[in-house]
């Protein structure tokens, strides 16, 4: 027949986010950014939020900069699909040089011979930096930009990268940056099974040759898993697991001695597709397997997925193949259950494995995977998402609401940066504002202050000196309007990663009900996140509830720990702690809970919560602290401490986003 063209259609994306800039008077400034999409696509430049005539490229120059230059600059990046809005990047003027500050830092990398790689940084100083990239602390010649790109990669390449910016306040030199080469790519997916029909297994390898590796031991209830598998150029791949709990079998019944010892895994992929390899330790026995073909009625669904309930700490990893072949593991703590399946065209997974039926449903447009395992094993409603769709979800609103107060009593909220990005953001103390939603006792006048570590980073006492940028920034946030007065406090800011700390209290020494909040003013960029959100402050009832809120945006659900902390305190040398405190999860626009709980560790998914709070960093709970892991859908959400019969105390409530 005649040659038919079939033209796939994208949405744009933005690859690289504009960065903020710092300016003399008189100077000028550069914003880019950089997008891939389907056909032409359109560029509109903004400053607070208002349009740019003629700002039409890919880069925005300013120049020669004066006062009213100053404040956040966005771009909105259209074509005939969608339209998408990069990350706020803030202008701002400086009285005199000032040395560089990295606003991205470069980024490891792994490359195929043959291929092409680029290593992105960008810093802000006053007057604009000169850039030098080195290879293992040597200067490149030549290499003067923002960007270091190789094309074609070659064996040569592999080494540590890092760039200089350097005006004529100072340099700065940036963290190292590694390029991996590799001769052989493995992507793909692998199943197989293990010698003496002691269980199955999959293999799902990424391009870079990262991959997941999962199967389930039926006789020893017990699975082989890790979820960081890297595999050599050569093919070959190991790891290690700890020791596995026996979930008892049937619910009710007591566990037994770990099922399974710690094992060490070693596997080769060779050049034809077929793997080969052994476990030794606590199971002994070897595995073979082949490369699913790359073809096949289900490639658009292939992939490897994460989901998780809805309802409590169980979690689902899944490996689907473009041939129709499925794998799936299910763990509620030390409970677990897996098996080897079916997916089809459409989606639809379905694992059988004895004691679980595990059905889900996978939606490739949008990377998201839904379903459920019930049986007598694990039960649970479950939602995620794909690789790329878990990179990119994130908490874009992390707030509290509580009274503040003086001393001990000072509201104080934490959060934490993730990646190698600066991040911008919008910082709120809202008080009198509160009093319009009909909130009693507010906080008159609010101040606020921001820390990393023992360093005060900005203070403000009233808006009304920022106005326009802090509104713009809330507008693009999607918070609700401050009052006219502007009494209220507000910071716009750009942080790079790390931990920081915001204290609300009064200009007055006065105590009253404020609320705390952080927006995320950036895009979607995979990495770049608001991790948790911990706030230290007087548990009471009706207005002085200390409540948490956080926001999942559109795409897929994510998995957070939430954790309402009272006797935990007291080892920190503070007193009048709540001592029983409840955790209550509400959804905006659900009467219900979502979910309770009193005292963690008598909660049925006890272990979850003690190894999800050792895996972000938490300090670890006490008895008759309150705790819960679970998945959420997109969506508004608040987390309540109150204690028990109406009582009182300083307790501490922290949300972490979990990987």
């Amino acid at each position: 027949s005649n040659g038919a063209a079939l033209v796939v259609n994208s949405a744009p994306e933005i690859t690289l986010q504009p960065q903020a800039q710092v300016a003399l008077a008189g100077g000028s400034a550069t914003f880019s950014v950089a997008a891939t999409g389907s056909g032409t696509l359109a560029y509109q430049w903004r400053r607070n939020g208002a349009t740019i005539a003629g700002a039409n490229a890919t880069t925005l120059t300013i120049g020669p900069i004066t006062a009213l230059d100053v404040g956040n600059y966005d771009v909105q990046v259209s074509n005939s699909i969608a339209l998408v809005q990069s990350s706020a990047a803030s202008l701002t003027l400086a009285t005199a040089a000032t040395a560089p500050v990295f606003t991205l830092q470069p980024l490891g990398r792994t490359a195929l011979v043959g291929g092409s790689v680029t290593f992105q940084a960008a810093a802000s100083g006053a007057p604009a930096p000169t850039y030098q990239w080195r290879k293992d602390g040597a200067a490149i010649a030549g290499a003067n930009g923002a960007t270091l790109s190789f094309s074609p990669v070659q064996l040569g390449d592999a080494a540590n990268y890092d760039v200089v910016v350097t005006n004529s306040a100072g340099s700065a030199t940036s963290g190292p940056a590694g390029l991996t080469v590799i001769t052989r790519s493995f992507a793909g997916v692998y199943f197989g099974t293990y010698g003496s029909g002691l269980g199955s297994w999959a293999l799902y390898v990424r391009d870079d040759n990262s991959g997941v590796f999962l199967s389930y031991l039926p006789l020893s209830s017990a699975p082989i898993m890790s979820l960081n598998v890297a595999i050599g150029s050569n093919g070959q791949f190991t790891f290690s697991q700890s020791a596995i709990a026996s979930d008892g079998g049937a619910p009710g019944e007591p566990a037994r001695a770990a099922s399974l010892l710690p094992v060490t895994v070693n596997g080769t992929i060779a050049t034809n597709g077929t793997v080969s390899g052994s476990v030794g330790g606590g199971a002994t026995a070897s595995f073979s397997g082949t490369a699913s073909p790359v073809t096949g009625g289900t490639v658009g669904v292939a992939g490897f997925y994460q989901a998780g309930s809805s309802a409590n700490g169980a979690v689902a990893y899944t490996i689907a193949s473009p041939n129709g072949l499925a794998f799936v593991v299910v763990q509620a703590g030390s409970v677990i259950d897996g098996g080897a399946g079916t997916v089809s065209g459409s989606g639809a997974v379905s694992v059988a494995t004895g004691r679980s039926i595990i059905t889900e449903t996978i939606s490739a447009d949008a990377g998201l995977i839904s379903g459920s395992s019930t049986g007598l094993i694990v039960a649970a409603n479950l939602s995620g998402g794909s690789d790329s769709a878990m990179a990119r979800q994130r908490l874009i609103n992390i707030s509290t609401r509580a009274r503040a107060g003086t001393a001990e009593n000072l509201l104080i909220a934490g959060f934490v940066i993730a990646g190698q990005e600066s991040k911008p953001v919008l910082i709120r103390a809202v008080g009198p504002t509160l009093g319009s939603f009909g909130v009693p006792g507010v906080l008159a006048t609010p101040r606020l202050e921001l820390f990393r570590g023992q360093t005060s980073l900005a203070v403000n006492t009233g808006i009304a000196g920022n106005r326009a940028v802090i509104d713009a920034a809330g507008v693009q946030a999607g918070a609700f309007t401050l009052g006219a007065a502007g009494t209220d406090a507000a910071i716009v800011t750009t942080l790079p990663p790390g931990a920081y700390t915001v204290q609300v209290g009064s200009t007055t020494a006065a105590t009253g009900v404020a609320l705390v909040e952080v927006y995320d003013l950036s895009g979607p960029t995979p990495g770049q996140k608001l991790l948790n959100i911990s706030t230290r402050a007087n548990a009471g009832a009706a207005e002085n509830l200390l409540t948490a809120g956080f926001v999942i945006p559109n795409g897929t659900a994510k998995r957070v720990l939430i954790r309402g902390v009272g006797p935990g305190l007291a080892g920190f040398g503070l007193t009048g702690t709540l001592a029983q405190p409840t955790l209550t999860l509400n959804r905006a626009g659900v009467t219900a809970p979502v979910a309770t709980n009193t005292n963690w560790s008598a909660s049925a998914d006890s272990t979850t919560i003690r190894d999800a709070s050792a895996q972000v960093g938490a300090f670890p709970l006490v008895n008759n602290d309150s705790a819960m892991v679970i998945t959420l859908t997109p969506g508004n959400y608040t987390a309540q401490v109150t204690g028990a019969a109406g009582a009182t105390g300083i307790a501490l409530i922290e949300v972490y986003e979990l990987p």
